[in-house]
């Protein structure tokens, strides 16, 4: 399991229009792990 840094990281490039391949990169992370929190809520994360 990422961070919930990255998890918000991965949030706010996503509300900014950024790829899931351009925000993988951006964070050094694996597009894989990027899709899987993609579409995450909070509760989700936390839960």
């Amino acid at each position: 399991m990422i961070g919930i840094e990255q998890y918000q990281k991965i949030q706010e490039y996503k509300e900014l229009g950024l790829s899931q391949t351009k925000t993988a990169k951006a964070l050094g992370l694996t597009y894989t792990s990027v899709g899987k929190y993609w579409n995450m809520s909070k509760e989700d994360y936390a839960g």
